[in-house]
């Protein structure tokens, strides 16, 4: 049964244990945060902002590098994941050297500070609704509770969310199972929590009514709970579960990863293009698939596969030209994804800014992707300069 190991907290890379050694690949520098995971998670938060933002405004460029939220996998599904995965490595280590006694406060405190964060959000953006004329993401008729304290009350239950803090609300909901899941974890039990964590997201496939959750969750939290518990399983055992892939294996397996992930892309674009019809898909009956594949609220088995796939094979990705990609990129994206939540919490502030600024959403076609990229990059100051870093957890 697995188990935890004391281990070095050093991360061989890749592409070196699997025998694919190239000057491009990335290699652990001194800190012990896994810098493609920062990346990855800045590009999610990136694509986030870009959707989000664009919801009222006309087509962007940019989507060609979003999707418009339509591919098989969402930045969200992406930010989910990664943060489940960076918690399990982070609490991997902490719990074999504190122990799960001394780093219980620790994750007691986060749940505190994330609820509080969840609670503040909604009530500062109904705030916003009631007391000012501002455009907001969400209309005001979402806002169906009239009674003042009843709204105060269930804003404070999470029964009633604004504006995207629903989101959050969802974040706080899957930190507060981790108490139990790292004690099964330290009792040798990471079969449990995963057995319950899919039997849920079963159960939902079938039985969504039944598995209805009170709280104001802004995707079913049945199906998306799988996705950060498996994220933080595999972060928690990822010493073993490397180990268990042989060299060899390794190789078969990456290529595996890299062929679907292609293949994925290759049919979204022929169905985003309309020239499906005219290759061999035209054979068979797809449209289920299809359905299936951008079912962003359930989860079925063909999205849950894909969000598993195309996220290592974006790791992968990053792992081979790392050099390049920090180089381009990294400058951006690493420290936005460093501080995830944070930034995440600020985007939703953004996007009242930016649908406010007269003309925004008017611009031209080139004009309003050059706008919101100038608009995103505020959110990089923030980190930089550590705006509200007192206030805002990250």
């Amino acid at each position: 049964m697995l188990n935890i190991v004391r281990t070095t907290d050093r991360i061989i890379p890749i592409s070196r244990s699997a025998g694919l050694s190239w000057p491009w690949s990335y290699q652990p520098g001194k800190s012990n945060r896994d810098m493609r995971l920062d990346l990855l998670r800045g590009f999610c938060l990136f694509v986030m902002a870009i959707d989000h933002i664009g919801v009222f405004g006309p087509d962007t460029w940019l989507y060609s590098v979003t999707g418009k939220g339509d591919f098989f996998v969402s930045a969200a599904e992406g930010f989910v994941f990664i943060s489940g995965l960076v918690m399990g490595m982070v609490y991997c280590k902490l719990i074999a050297r504190e122990g799960l006694a001394k780093a219980m406060p620790k994750i007691l405190s986060r749940i505190g500070r994330l609820y509080l964060l969840a609670v503040g959000l909604t009530l500062f953006f109904v705030a916003l609704a009631t007391y000012t004329p501002l455009k907001l993401w969400a209309e005001r008729d979402w806002i169906a509770i009239k009674n003042p304290i009843e709204l105060i009350v269930g804003s404070f239950t999470l029964h009633f969310a604004f504006h995207g803090s629903s989101i959050m609300v969802m974040y706080v909901l899957f930190i507060a199972l981790t108490p139990l899941i790292f004690y099964a974890f330290t009792r040798r039990k990471a079969w449990i929590v995963l057995a319950i964590s899919w039997a849920v997201w079963l159960g939902n496939m079938f039985y969504p009514d039944q598995f209805t959750i009170p709280f104001q969750s802004n995707f079913p939290f049945a199906s998306w709970q799988t996705v950060f518990v498996t994220g933080i399983s595999i972060g928690y055992y990822r010493n073993q579960l490397a180990a268990f892939l042989k060299p060899q294996l390794r190789t078969l397996y990456y290529t595996f990863v890299s062929f679907v992930a292609v293949s994925l892309l290759a049919f979204f674009v022929l169905d985003k293009s309309g020239l499906a019809k005219d290759t061999f898909l035209a054979n068979i009956d797809y449209k289920q698939f299809l359905a299936d594949l951008q079912d962003k609220g359930k989860l079925p088995i063909e999205r849950m596969a894909a969000v598993f796939i195309i996220f290592q094979a974006m790791y992968l990705f990053a792992t081979w030209i790392w050099i390049p990609l920090q180089k381009a990129i990294g400058w951006f994206l690493i420290p936005i994804g460093e501080a995830g939540l944070y930034v995440f919490s600020l985007h939703l502030g953004l996007i009242v800014l930016v649908y406010n600024i007269p003309g925004f959403t008017n611009l031209p076609y080139v004009w309003y992707g050059l706008a919101e990229l100038a608009a995103i990059s505020l959110l990089w100051v923030a980190v930089k300069t550590r705006f509200l870093y007192n206030i805002i957890p990250n």
